[in-house]
């Protein structure tokens, strides 16, 4: 019993740190309020059902291409400042590869529902693939997953 306590509390408090490491990373590459904003418009929200998500300024096709070319480049350039994490302080080689695998899952899951939220049509979004210009088995790849 004290083992499955010890462990829970350790996968929770991990889940924590990597909430908020994925925001972090996130807000760096200026996707996060717009990540935000489209899970407001994709939720049913009422106000939101009032204007198409491509009609929202902060949603602009260029605005959100940017941000996501922008988590491209710090993901594909790991020695550059402000790529992801190490999480040296992670004694443990097996909790830090977990620790590593689960921040890019969480980003790859940001980039991804972004992308089918610019694909799919109900949104307003008119040929957005022109502006994006990496799919998300792209980021897959260069993130080795």
């Amino acid at each position: 019993p004290k083992c499955s306590f010890l462990q829970a509390r350790l996968d929770r408090t991990l889940q924590e740190m990597l909430q908020n490491e994925a925001h972090s990373f996130l807000v760096a590459c200026q996707l996060a309020d717009k990540l935000e904003l489209m899970r407001m418009y994709t939720s049913g929200n009422e106000t939101a059902a009032q204007v198409l998500m491509s009609e929202d300024p902060a949603l602009c096709i260029s605005a959100v291409a940017l941000a996501m070319n922008t988590l491209f480049s710090r993901l594909s350039n790991p020695d550059q400042e402000g790529a992801l994490p190490e999480f040296e302080q992670l004694q443990v080689p097996k909790l830090r590869l977990r620790a590593t695998s689960g921040l890019v899952a969480m980003l790859l899951d940001a980039y991804d529902y972004v992308y089918q939220c610019l694909l799919n049509p109900q949104y307003g979004y008119i040929d957005a693939t022109s502006e994006i210009r990496h799919t998300p088995n792209e980021i897959r790849t260069i993130c080795g997953v």
